[in-house]
């Protein structure tokens, strides 16, 4: 059984019904329900809740449940607490792949520098699968690349903001104009970072505002990989601009667009290792 099957039943006892808890824990409601069906489940389909004009409220069984409930998740958080005591200090890192490279050699040696003896775990996926990983206490922080705005319940840091930028081969007719805007390029082949990545998805939502089907020519989840598919002229692409290297033999053309900035931007939970003050002295090293 799932602990957090649990924590969402008595979330729901808690606020009233499987909107709010979803708002509390910050999860779509259809997840609320999956876990409510699988904890009912696995006490052999009895039903745990009933809904009473807008509320859930407990059945016979969920009120015998809830009892228990309370007692486990307090169990878990004093077996929780005395093992984070005597564990040795780790800091579990997230990062999505345009960073992968670039930021995280300097953020380790950054780390390093301030505590020598820490368990230093990284971690590499889509923003999606970090922030799942961070509310579920798996990961300390994550870097991404993303618009400001707020991650429930945690702490954030910006890095920098991150210049977008149609990127084409030498060759290619576009490099002729000193930008771009929709319609120069709203028939071309694109090469695409993977599914789930936030600028990948301003391109496409620069489509679909123009009513308009993208042709994409790759999806790759490699950003070496696209660039090289862009060298070899199966399309362009669309990446960060610190994503390029003069050594790459790529062109960076300026897009225009109404789209809202993106920065490069640390999101943590705050704790005994990851301060504040820790992630500015980190982040201070990656910005320049």
């Amino acid at each position: 059984m799932d602990l957090q099957w649990i924590k969402t039943f008595l979330t729901v006892l808690e606020v009233g019904n499987y909107s709010n808890a979803a708002i509390r824990l910050d999860y779509s409601q259809s997840t609320i329900t999956s876990h409510i069906q699988k904890l009912e489940n696995a006490y052999g389909g009895i039903k745990l809740l009933e809904r009473k004009g807008n509320l859930m409220i407990p059945t016979a069984s969920g009120e015998t449940l809830k009892k228990y409930a309370n007692e486990l998740m307090e169990l878990y958080d004093k077996s929780k607490k005395e093992i984070m005591k005597t564990k040795l200090k780790a800091i579990r890192i997230g990062t999505i792949n345009s960073l992968s490279n670039i930021y995280l050699p300097l953020i380790i040696q950054k780390i390093r520098s301030i505590y020598p003896d820490i368990n230093i775990q990284l971690f590499n996926g889509t923003q999606t699968l970090l922030y799942t990983m961070l509310k579920e206490n798996a990961l300390d922080m994550m870097f991404i690349i993303d618009t400001l705005h707020e991650f429930k319940g945690f702490k954030s840091q910006q890095i920098r903001k991150e210049k977008l930028v149609i990127v084409a081969n030498e060759d290619h007719p576009l490099t002729s104009k000193p930008s771009l805007c929709f319609d120069d390029i709203k028939d071309e082949n694109f090469i695409l970072s993977e599914y789930g990545c936030n600028y990948r998805n301003l391109l496409l939502d620069e489509f679909s505002k123009n009513n308009y089907e993208p042709k994409i020519a790759m999806e790759l989840g490699s950003i070496e990989a696209v660039k090289q598919a862009i060298l070899d002229k199966w399309g362009i692409g669309f990446l960060p601009s610190f994503l390029i290297k003069p050594s790459d033999s790529l062109i960076q053309l300026e897009f225009k667009s109404s789209h809202k900035d993106f920065y490069s931007q640390v999101i943590y939970t705050e704790n005994e290792i990851c301060s504040t003050s820790f992630i500015k002295k980190i982040i201070n090293m990656s910005a320049n």
